[in-house]
């Protein structure tokens, strides 16, 4: 499926400070850029990892600071700092990457927020056919942030993109087209004649029927 991925930047109407986590974080440094953030924080707990990427894999940070810090400890030091938050960990396999879609967790970010700032995250998922064990673990996760955040927005595809927020979030073609447009972005697979196609609201609405089948999720 296409990658709505892009789409966590232009869902904020100005992502000014942005606050990005998890292993794919360096890699997001160079789209915060091209989105006009004027201060982008890399949590990254590894310094080796860091190293590699951008030594080894010629991975461009620009601009953005790398701090040496677990995300969870970094979020709890800023009250309503960020307008977004992109949490990269791309599934719960195990405890540690778990510790990132939590409701605790969810807790951190929503204090670490700008008013109608948003959490972006992804799980996976699949467009036509959702297993049971999949479905499963979306629910769980989707109702631990939906007890936090007042809206969350799904953007099915080859994973599910979230966006949660304590303030309605536009995900309209138009307003996402207008905002590409004005910061000159070029994206393959957010470039505004795609957007109709990403954000229908029939693939939105099946991502929500297809978790909704899980009955009174567990809270994660």
């Amino acid at each position: 499926g296409r990658n709505p991925g892009p789409a966590r930047f232009v869902a904020h109407k100005a992502p000014e400070n942005v606050f990005l986590a998890g292993p794919g974080a360096v890699f997001l440094a160079g789209e915060a850029a091209k989105n006009k953030a004027r201060n982008t924080i890399i949590a990254e707990p590894d310094r080796y990892r860091a190293a590699f990427l951008i030594g080894r894999r010629g991975v461009d940070p620009g601009p953005a600071r790398i701090v040496q810090s677990d995300p969870r400890v970094l979020l709890r030091t800023v009250s309503a700092g960020y307008d977004l938050i992109i949490q990269t960990t791309p599934e719960p396999l195990n405890a540690a990457s778990n510790r990132f879609f939590t409701v605790q967790f969810f807790r951190e970010a929503a204090g670490a927020l700008k008013k109608n700032g948003i959490l972006a995250f992804s799980l996976p998922f699949s467009e036509n056919y959702l297993p049971p064990e999949r479905a499963y673990l979306s629910a769980s996760v989707l109702a631990s942030a939906s007890s936090v955040f007042r809206h969350v927005e799904p953007v099915p595809g080859g994973a599910l993109t979230v966006l949660a927020s304590d303030g309605p979030i536009d995900l309209s073609p138009e307003t996402l087209a207008r905002r590409y447009k004005a910061r000159g972005l070029d994206s393959p697979y957010v470039a505004p004649q795609n957007l109709p196609f990403i954000l229908d609201p029939y693939r939105r609405q099946w991502a929500l029927a297809a978790t909704g089948r899980i009955k009174a999720p567990p809270l994660n």
